[in-house]
């Protein structure tokens, strides 16, 4: 329901050919509703977060001029700056800015290298010290493989009948929504300026409802940008640490030896068997019996010790 009620919203922006005024009053509603966390909830925004650039992607089919990318963008740049929620912050951050960039050419381009560099278990440590060399045979056999795919898509949308029919009532066929048998819907790409986006930061970041925090996001995203403005994408993983064999070698025994100080420190000694039990306890029965046998030994060798004394009048012994 969330993404119908936006796309039409977009629909209708994009029939009147992207007002100004008509941005102003769409920004304008959506900060006073869906992007105001007093009157809604944190779930709401990130879906909203989620699939607007989609749909706006979708809805303009990539014919929107940078300077209405920009006057929209003005609408998120407001709220990652006034917010004080950090799960707000980090869903705008994620969802519009960074996925701004990574639709962009130069996202698309680093997210195949990545993949490269993933399934080649992260060579060298560092994605910039990697060259990847593509074999123009096996190239040939993917675009083959995808145009096959594409026409049997395309058989497959001609037998079916013309439902996905665009939400604004137009009459040509465009699918909008993933459906079943037809998993796969273009998602055109959105052209901006970073330096846009920059000067935009830059003229909010300095206002009094943005607080030490969102100065803080403000200089985070500047320096994103600017990277990206400069050709470098800014984000995602580029240094993954390098495994070294030496790093690695492992002597079993005395790790089998640490686990076993680990386990009796953590659960105590090894519990003896029944049979060990029975041992121990006629060791200690017998031990008892023999205590108790030399206890009555000493006290008879002492019994016949004091049968004799010595009689004080001649100084000779006498019985007791």
């Amino acid at each position: 329901l969330v993404r119908r009620v936006t796309r039409q919203a977009l629909f209708v922006l994009h029939e009147n050919n992207w007002q100004k005024e008509h941005v102003e009053l769409f920004n304008q509603t959506i900060g006073e509703t869906i992007m105001n966390r007093d009157v809604t909830s944190f779930g709401l925004m990130n879906h909203f977060n989620d699939l607007f650039l989609n749909e706006l992607a979708k809805v303009t089919d990539g014919n929107i001029s940078k300077e209405t990318v920009k006057q929209i963008m003005e609408l998120f740049v407001q709220a990652i700056l006034k917010t004080d929620d950090g799960t707000v912050s980090a869903s705008i951050k994620k969802n519009v800015f960074h996925a701004l960039m990574q639709q962009s050419d130069l996202g698309q381009e680093f997210e195949e290298k990545f993949e490269m560099w993933k399934s080649a278990n992260f060579v060298t440590g560092n994605i910039d010290n990697v060259e990847f060399m593509v074999d123009d045979g096996e190239e040939g056999e993917e675009v083959a493989g995808e145009e096959t795919d594409k026409e049997a898509q395309n058989e497959g949308a001609e037998e079916e009948e013309p439902e996905n029919m665009n939400d604004a009532g137009a009459g040509t066929e465009k699918v909008f929504d993933p459906r079943a048998g037809r998993v796969n819907v273009d998602i055109p790409q959105i052209e901006f300026d970073p330096q846009d986006i920059i000067d935009l930061i830059e003229t909010h970041r300095y206002k009094s409802y943005v607080n030490s925090k969102g100065k803080k996001r403000a200089i985070q995203l500047v320096k994103q940008f600017t990277k990206f403005a400069d050709g470098v994408f800014p984000i995602g993983v580029k240094r993954v640490p390098s495994i070294n064999p030496k790093d690695y070698a492992v002597d079993l025994d005395e790790q089998v030896e640490e686990l076993e100080n680990f386990r009796s420190k953590l659960v105590g000694e090894k519990r003896k068997s029944l049979k060990e039990l029975k041992k121990e306890r006629r060791m200690q029965q017998k031990l008892e019996r023999l205590k108790k046998e030399g206890h009555l030994e000493s006290k008879d060798a002492k019994g016949e010790n004091s049968e004799t004394v010595v009689d004080a009048d001649d100084g000779t012994p006498a019985a007791a």
